[in-house]
Order: C-alpha cells, then structure tokens, then sequence
C-alpha cells in the first residue's frame, strides 16, 4: 500500500496509536479496563509490536507515523522486552489470576446453561403431559341417574342405594333421609314406612331414643315441652 499522499496533519495521530500500544504492553493493569481482562490486553499489544510481517497493521502504522527503520522498532520492543524481564512475577500471578477468572466464567456459564436445560426440560414435559389423551372420566350417571358406589350391608346384603330402592321399592331420596336421620341400617333398608317402629334416631351409644318414648313423657325431650302431672 503506498502512503505517499497521506496528510502530513495525521502524522501526530498514527504516533498516538504506537504509544497507546507501547502503554498497554507494558501495563500490568491499564486503568480503563478490568483487571481480569488486563492480561488479554498486554499480550495483543506485544503481539501488534512484535509483528513482523512487512504488510501487517504495524509496519502500516509506523510508514503513516513516519516512524520507520529498524532501529527505532528495535527501540520500541527492547523497552517492552526490558518490561517484562523487570515484572516476570507480576506478569505470571496476573496470568494466573486470568486463568482463573476465565475458568470461573466456564463455570457459571456451564451452571447456566444446565439451568436452562432443565428449565426446557420441564417445559417439554409440561407440554408432552398436556398434550397426552387424557383417560375419560367415568360417568356419574347410570340411566339418567346418579352413581353410588358405596356400598351398605344390611340383612346379611351388600347393596348401593339405587339396588336397595329397586329391591324395596322405595325411593332413593327415601333412603338418604333415613340414612341421615341416623336410622339403624336395618331400619333403614326395609320397605316399612316406620320399620314397624316410631322414628328414631341412634344416640352416641347406637341406641335408640324415641321421640314420643313413653319412659320420657313430661321431661320435655320431645319437640313439645310437656306439663308434669
């Protein structure tokens, strides 16, 4: 490339370039950047210097900088050189401090990236879960009328409610009330009205107490509080 026509005026400017790499490469820790990166920094600065290819970014620099010749770029690598040789410890703790780094930063990234995994994994299942037929849920009703699955055992019988409304011949609401009423199972299963008995309801100990009991007229536990004679 030949500058032979470049501005005299951006001499100044191409000069500043050389320096700005000249400081970096003999920096151990530039004060515009951050310390676990100021290592990556020195060592592209000492590679720009020390290039030695006739076509490369520093031998264009130094043509556009009028700094060319031999003896001034030995001048320029002999001081890094110098710098180096002067801070060798300095330079191998800030090495290991940006292997370090680098492998902390490996780390996160990898806890991220198994976090995002799993993430998408439990994503895919709840969208394979949601996508899977779904089992039909058994109907609650049998010819129009509800299911009762469980079962009451009476008479030496085991029978659901509508099995022991079609063998009584009585309704199932029938039977509920009885059943609610605290009614013995018996009693409750039977096509007697009362059960050949007065309505009764089972006290704490299952025993029956009725309502117009004789043994309890006039103490008022009926739904009428009688007067004593």
């Amino acid at each position: 490339m030949n500058f032979a026509d470049h501005p005299a005026d951006e001499i100044p400017l191409w000069r500043a370039v050389i320096v700005r790499q000249l400081k970096d490469a003999t920096s151990l820790n530039p004060s515009y950047v951050h310390a676990a990166v100021a290592a990556k920094i020195r060592r592209e600065a000492r590679a720009w210097l020390f290039d030695d290819d006739p076509d490369g970014y520093f031998a264009r620099t130094c043509e556009l900088a009028d700094f060319e010749g031999k003896r001034s770029v030995d001048a320029l690598r002999n001081y890094v050189l110098k710098f180096e040789a002067e801070n060798a410890d300095a330079i191998a703790e800030q090495e290991r401090e940006e292997q370090d780094a680098k492998r902390a930063r490996q780390e996160r990234a990898g806890r991220i990236a198994e976090q995002h995994e799993a993430k998408e994994g439990r994503r895919i299942a709840r969208a394979a879960k949601a996508e899977r037929p779904k089992a039909p849920k058994p109907s609650r009703l049998i010819d129009g009328r509800f299911r009762y699955r469980k079962s009451f055992e009476a008479h030496g019988e085991s029978l659901t409610l509508p099995q022991w409304a079609e063998r009584l011949g009585v309704g199932v609401e029938t039977l509920r009330r009885r059943i609610r009423a605290n009614w013995p199972l018996n009693a409750v299963f039977t096509s007697k009205t009362h059960a050949g008995k007065p309505w009764q309801r089972r006290d704490d100990h299952g025993a029956g107490v009725g309502r117009s009991s004789p043994d309890h007229r006039g103490t008022g536990v009926g739904p009428f509080v009688q007067d004593s004679a």
